[in-house]
């Protein structure tokens, strides 16, 4: 059952909200935030260093680093979004279960000028696996992280933000979840002058699950201190619809 033939047996009305935006690979699509919109209100896009809206994103100040066990392959692809020049592409291959977590650590060099990254995250099916995203350093950051979650595999993520206090990043992380399979991402930040993330889900097929935690702690001296919290979002997907996508 496609969620066309669901709404209308339901005779429900499509939502229209940031929690289903419409995607698009043109920048024109997305409109600049001004600050006024509800996802950006506490934001201060003063801070951002022009990320949400004219820095170029031509910069070089990140390094990347990853240690992978058996039956993970790490590559170099060509890039497909508009500004980053390289991506990195994570492969676990199908039934594999690493006997420990894959170890990606960015090392930011210099925040005076913006740099793009994306990472694309696949993890084969029914395999088992368990990643720590790890970023350090200064910089100023958009990065974009893929998860393609196969059929009935298993993928935790510990993404830690461990920055300078000078470091300024965005990013946006997305799961496709396939049929029985379970994504867990735990998102914590404890350094940075300005850190924000989204992580959406959606489900390529029944069964799929999803388990979202996030916290954030500073001790910036310039400024009081974030206070820490947590969001937990659990969903089961009965048809493979964006309407089931979780978000926090």
């Amino acid at each position: 059952m496609t969620a066309e033939v669901l709404s209308e047996s339901l005779e429900l009305e499509k939502v229209s909200s940031h929690l289903h935006p419409a995607g698009s690979f043109d920048l024109a699509d997305h409109p600049v935030p001004t600050g006024r919109e509800e996802i950006w209100r506490f934001t201060p896009l003063k801070r951002l260093r022009g990320l949400h809206d004219s820095a170029p994103l031509d910069g070089d100040g990140v390094d990347a680093e990853a240690d992978a066990p058996a039956g993970v392959t790490v590559e170099q692809i060509d890039a497909v979004w508009d500004a980053a020049g390289r991506i990195w592409a994570i492969t676990i291959a199908p039934e594999a279960v690493p006997g420990e977590p894959i170890q990606v650590t960015l090392t930011g060099r210099d925040n005076a000028t913006a740099t793009a990254s994306h990472l694309v995250v696949t993890a084969g099916a029914h395999s088992k696996a368990t990643l720590v995203l790890r970023f350090e350093g200064t910089a100023t950051l958009a990065d974009n992280v893929e998860f393609v979650v196969g059929d009935g595999a298993q993928l935790t993520v510990v993404s830690i933000d461990d920055w300078a206090d000078d470091a300024v990043h965005v990013g946006h992380r997305h799961a496709s979840v396939g049929r029985d399979a379970t994504f867990r991402h735990v998102d914590v930040s404890f350094g940075g002058d300005l850190v924000r993330h989204d992580t959406t889900a959606s489900y390529a097929g029944p069964g799929g699950s999803v388990e979202m935690l996030a916290g954030s702690s500073s001790t910036t001296p310039r400024r009081a201190p974030a206070a820490t919290w947590s969001t937990r979002v659990r969903s089961r997907a009965r048809v493979p619809t964006r309407s089931g996508s979780a978000t926090c």
